[in-house]
């Protein structure tokens, strides 16, 4: 028997939809098993104090994770909480409201953006201002724009010189930029500048661009394209005449002077004087530099360190070499891949054909690299000593669980880190999903423990889908939610799931299903 009401110690365990005369309604089913059936128009993700914005029609409001309405569905657009506060709409109007829906910020706001420091910037008219989270208003809005404070400095813009000109009104005589002169508007009329927490102008709008204070400098730029850097009191620290300025990374930024790059840290002085042809961000106290070779035909890419001291060099193919994120780089010479760590020194020599990492994850998982030569695959640790033998047709990268798919005489199996095989090569596919193996063996789906021990074999009609830590497996014409166990959490139900939602901490547990076909026995 299905059933609708949560207690307060349930959790949502994921979500559902029900598709009926050709829509989605979405619901919830909680940890506990109970069911609140799908009724919403939109359910939107969990945020970090537990709220999850609903909509019914056009109307949006909130629930917990117990599946309960917090706030009424009645707004016409919302964000998520920050700061205990979440921006809403209602008839044309921005306000906030806390999180049991009390109306702290009256709906008195032609814009307004999410709180950050304990400020809100809000609009009314065409003009910008600041808030703070009781809602006083705590700088006038006053700005044609403005930006979040910064080390307690905003950049704020404003109109300059634009007089009376008709070309920037509409038909009714307001201030209007169609979007297609908005291009020339900025160029010639708006002008940067930055006011302190009170709103009092620090540096007067005098600048055509402007970053914001997040060190103790920000960056300037006039209208004939020179830039530079002031200081929190305005004053000049590094002269507005370099062509081209970064953003700062590993403490420091690109500058560009006559054609030639460099670099200055956070304070404007120089560490790298513009000499090359081309510069890369420093990561991890290193940066990739390019520069031509006056006896040879070709440029070089040129590692630096921060003391601007080569400590590798190799010919340059057009690029930069991409930078894992614990700080190991890719290097070519001498007709070979190696890796370099992070004080200048080749740990892989560069024998590899290939080297397989991607730039934003480590470049070794669970210490080891997988490498190949001449067609086989094999692994190496970080002293470059070759742990697992370079002997697979196909290998892939180690898994969180210490668990990698290799490829041997066709067949697939899968090794642990040293080398030893949880799987024997007897499977046409393979995939590793948390604890769980999928493998299909004689055109049948089954899933192997990390032990290697089969929890259901090679039977199932369809590959395994995956969802957070849960397996979703058909058999018999209809799918059910297994654990790492083997054990049913939920269904049986007619459709399969719909796919998992990426995160930055992980996978979303969303799947549709017919919810007709999830039954509940009391």
């Amino acid at each position: 028997m299905q059933k609708q009401d949560a207690s307060s110690n349930d959790t949502v365990f994921c979500r559902i939809a029900d598709y009926n005369n050709s829509c989605f309604s979405f619901g919830y089913v909680l940890s506990n098993g109970e069911v609140i059936k799908p009724k919403y128009d939109y359910v939107g993700y969990f945020s970090d104090n537990n709220f999850a914005a609903i909509r019914l029609g056009r109307k949006y409001g909130f629930i917990n994770k117990s599946g309960n309405v917090v706030v009424e569905p009645k707004y016409d657009y919302f964000s998520n909480f920050s700061e205990g506060l979440a921006r809403v709409k209602l008839n044309d109007k921005w306000g906030y409201i806390d999180t049991i829906g009390n109306i702290v910020v009256d709906f008195i706001y032609d814009g307004a953006y999410d709180f950050s420091n304990g400020l809100a910037r809000v609009k009314q008219d065409v003009k910008w201002g600041f808030i703070d989270t009781t809602g006083m208003c705590v700088i006038e809005p006053k700005f044609f724009y403005v930006n979040d404070f910064f080390n307690d400095v905003a950049c704020v813009e404003e109109v300059v010189g634009l007089g009376n000109s008709a070309k920037y009104k509409d038909k009714k005589g307001r201030f209007h930029v169609d979007e297609l002169l908005w291009s020339e508007f900025e160029d010639k009329y708006i002008r940067y500048g930055y006011i302190d927490r009170a709103g009092n102008y620090i540096v007067k709008p005098k600048y055509c661009s402007a970053s914001d204070f997040e060190y103790a400098i920000a960056c300037v730029c006039l209208r004939n394209g020179k830039c530079g850097f002031i200081d929190k009191k305005g004053n000049v620290v590094v002269e507005l005449k370099y062509d081209i300025i970064s953003n700062f990374h590993d403490g420091m930024a690109i500058i560009r002077l006559n054609n030639k790059e460099g670099f200055i840290d956070t304070t404007g002085k120089y560490v790298i004087e513009p000499r090359y042809c081309d510069v890369y961000p420093f990561y991890n106290g290193f940066a990739q530099v390019v520069t031509a070779d006056e006896n040879l035909y070709y440029k070089k890419l040129l590692y630096i360190n921060k003391k601007g001291d080569v400590v590798f060099s190799e010919r340059y193919s057009g690029r930069e070499q991409d930078v894992s994120i614990d700080g190991f780089l890719q290097v070519y010479n001498d007709g070979g891949f190696g890796v370099m760590d992070t004080t200048g020194k080749i740990i892989v020599p560069t024998e590899y054909d290939y080297i397989n990492y991607y730039p934003h994850q480590s470049m070794f998982s669970h210490g080891l690299l997988r490498v190949s030569k001449k067609y086989q695959y094999g692994y190496v640790d970080k002293t470059g000593r070759v742990v697992v033998p370079l002997q697979f047709k196909e290998a892939r990268r180690f898994s969180e669980n210490g668990l990698a798919q290799v490829k041997l005489n066709d067949k697939w199996g899968i090794i642990d880190t040293a080398g030893n095989f949880v799987v024997q090569p007897q499977c046409d596919e393979i995939s590793i999903w948390g604890d769980f193996i999928c493998v299909k063996m004689n055109e049948k789906w089954g899933i192997v423990n990390r032990t290697g021990n089969f929890i259901i074999e090679p039977q199932l009609e369809d590959e395994v889908r995956f969802l957070g830590k849960y397996a979703c497996i058909k058999t018999k014409g209809k799918w059910y939610l297994i654990d790492g166990k083997g054990n049913s959490v939920l269904g049986p139900f007619s459709r399969p799931p719909a796919s998992a939602y990426e995160k930055d901490d992980g996978y979303e547990e969303w799947f549709v299903i017919d919810c007709s076909d999830i039954i509940y026995e009391e």
